[in-house]
């Protein structure tokens, strides 16, 4: 890989693919060599005694491949270690085997990203036989031969600048449209059940790290891992998942330390955890570990593992920090709606407890939401304003009361009789807004 002067990365691994070593050393000399002054720039330092600017030529990291075969299995083992050419100088002439258009063909056909040039001294492919044969024709240039030094480093410098930004381009939106799925489950999903699992498997086939798990924290600062997606088809992986979904007492995770950052461990030692054991036996080296967290709290862990031992670069990490974020703020609306929820089913089951009935009235008497009514306290369950339980001539009395505890702020009591059965209740009134109040109606009448 090179930088360019504005520090973006750029993938300057070529692959030159010719029958004769003659030319693998000609490239090496053009895109490897030294560099030497611009003509002119050399010139006027000679003349003015001045000193000649320092070169300026792109580094290229330069690979050989003799034939189309060994060719593609290089390429294959580029990409499998993470670090793929981005051009291929491949000549159209290289008996007994593939020749540079079926060599082509078969690389574009393997690597989707890769870019290429075809060499050629003969006329024996035209461009449209070119053209329709490999099938994609904005991924290659023809270079005739003999071919100029500068011809040719201008055409590796643009072509690998080309495979950089396409290759970065497809990067942010993949990871864009990772962000906004995620953020759909979360949206979608109100418990962390019903999304973590999605969650793993989104963020494992998206940035292609074969284990990915979700560890949340019980309350007591113990981790419980909650879900974890692999390949299925390594048992490997798949033992290490079962292990981690098995922990009862106390998670294992590597680090032990407390994790507080992103964490990037490169072949973590097995003999501190059984899990990095079942890690290195599925062949991962690298262990990435992201702090899920909300409004300064900790609310638990994602572990991610790999098979090469490269630390993700920025952009990965900030997508994935981004993603913890929300995901902690996910976690966090879910336990304060569980607090909530055991905190109305404990109110609800105290209410029921208690031998009253239950009214959220406005100024006027009537209910603002339907009563709390008990078994027997009332003769007539249908009643479902106070007003039918109140007596008429005691009204308006009802209603001076309601306005005195709304506008002090304060408990007031109201007593009235059934004349009918001559049952007598207890009222006691609480504001709770300037427009409403609790009231509380009690059966007195054995006391």
């Amino acid at each position: 890989m090179g930088t360019s002067s504005g520090g973006a990365q750029f993938n300057r691994r070529v692959l030159v693919i010719d029958d004769q070593p003659a030319i693998h050393e000609d490239f090496r000399k053009i895109l490897v060599g030294d560099a030497e002054p611009l003509g002119l720039d050399a010139m006027e330092a000679a003349v003015f005694g001045t000193r000649a600017p320092e070169p300026r030529r792109i580094r290229f990291e330069v690979d050989s491949a003799f034939q189309g075969p060994e060719a593609i299995e290089k390429i294959r083992q580029a990409r499998a270690e993470r670090r793929p050419y981005a051009l291929a100088f491949v000549d159209v002439r290289m008996p007994p085997g593939f020749d540079g258009v079926e060599t082509l063909s078969r690389i574009f056909e393997e690597d989707q990203d890769m870019q290429a040039v075809l060499c050629t001294a003969y006329s024996d492919w035209s461009w449209s036989a070119m053209a329709d044969r490999i099938d994609n024709e904005g991924r290659f240039l023809i270079l005739k031969k003999p071919f100029d030094a500068i011809e040719v480093r201008q055409m590796a410098a643009a072509m690998t600048m080309k495979w950089s930004e396409q290759t970065a381009l497809h990067t942010a939106y993949r990871r864009q449209e990772l962000l906004h799925g995620v953020t759909r489950l979360l949206v979608r999903s109100p418990s962390p059940g019903t999304w973590s699992g999605s969650v793993v498997e989104n963020i494992s086939k998206s940035l292609g790290w074969p284990f990915v798990a979700l560890w949340c924290d019980l309350g007591d600062g113990e981790l419980e891992c909650v879900s974890a997606f692999v390949d299925g088809t390594r048992e490997t992986l798949v033992e290490l998942r079962a292990h981690s979904l098995s922990v009862e007492e106390s998670a294992t995770l590597l680090p032990r330390e407390k994790i507080e950052a992103a964490a990037f461990h490169m072949n973590p030692p097995i003999e501190r955890d059984e899990r990095a054991l079942l890690a290195a036996a599925a062949g991962l080296q690298g262990a990435l570990f992201l702090p899920v967290r909300s409004a300064g709290r900790i609310h638990g862990v994602l572990e991610m593992w790999r098979g090469w031992a490269i630390a993700p670069d920025r952009g990965e990490i900030a997508l994935l920090e981004e993603l913890c974020l929300r995901l902690g703020q996910s976690l966090d609306r879910a336990q304060v709606v569980a607090s909530l929820a055991q905190r109305e089913a404990s109110l609800r089951a105290l209410l029921l407890a208690l031998p009253d009935v239950i009214y959220c009235v406005d100024k006027d008497g009537k209910s603002v939401i339907p009563p709390l009514l008990q078994g027997d306290v009332l003769p007539n369950l249908s009643m479902t304003s106070v007003l039918e339980v109140v007596p008429k001539q005691q009204h308006g009395r009802l209603l001076e009361t309601l306005a005195r505890a709304m506008d002090t702020g304060s408990v007031h009591q109201f007593n009235f009789s059934i004349e009918t059965d001559g049952r007598r209740f207890d009222a006691r009134i609480s504001p709770m807004f300037e427009t409403s109040a609790i009231m509380v109606l009690r059966d007195v009448t054995n006391f």
